[in-house]
């Protein structure tokens, strides 16, 4: 039975791809111990990763496509 993998340090955190984005560190770890809820051991699944990772990506690309879709507002023209 593999061990439970330790909680994040915070350099682990600030190196990590959340630390480029708005969260803050303390945001960071709150997430990182709620996926550990709720997927457990799993995470130390490296084919359940990927998998998680290949679905995230797919729903953003999903998402972003669908955005682009949109039918975007008419500008209406610069008064001279």
């Amino acid at each position: 039975m593999p061990a439970a993998a330790a909680a994040p340090s915070a350099r682990q955190v600030r190196r990590s791809p959340v630390a480029g984005s708005r969260a803050s560190r303390q945001t960071a770890r709150k997430r990182l111990r709620r996926l550990e809820e709720l997927f457990g051991d799993r995470l130390n699944d490296p084919a359940f990763r990927f998998e998680a990772l290949l679905a995230l990506r797919t729903r953003a690309l999903t998402a972003d496509a669908a955005r682009d879709r949109r039918p975007r507002p008419e500008t209406p023209p610069a008064e001279t």
